[in-house]
């Protein structure tokens, strides 16, 4: 089995997008753990462990998710299941609002944007 996560957050430019969307959900229930829970050295391990499963290799993978205009950047980034959770819980014309107000910074001077995001990957056996 593989199991991908979020880097680590100051290497993944998406947060604020991650941070926008998450501020639009319901509130998660005490105890829960955020979305870059699993992104510290050991914590994928020992979560798949607690699963009766063995960490057998992991890696970081570093990936760039480009979009030609703001346009296309949105279109893209309503598409995940976060955010499609957050327009049912907030409104999609207040999700939309919030993700364009997030990914400004990174805007190009071509009007194209770019997010460098890191990933750990684990691969474990049972």
């Amino acid at each position: 089995m593989v199991v991908a996560v979020w880097g680590a957050p100051e290497k993944c430019e998406l947060a604020p997008y991650v941070a926008a969307l998450g501020k639009l959900l319901s509130p998660p229930p005490p105890g829960a753990s955020g979305s870059f829970a699993l992104s510290a050295p050991g914590a994928l391990e020992i979560f798949v462990s607690k699963a009766a499963l063995k960490p057998e290799a992991s890696s970081t993978v570093v990936t760039t998710m480009s979009f030609p205009d703001e346009v296309t950047a949105v279109r893209g980034l309503l598409a995940s299941g976060v955010a499609e959770r957050a327009i049912r819980n907030s409104g999609e014309a207040t999700t939309r609002d919030s993700l364009v107000k997030a990914i400004q910074s990174f805007r190009k001077g071509d009007g194209s944007y770019a997010f460098r995001n890191e990933w750990r990957f684990l691969v474990s056996r049972v």
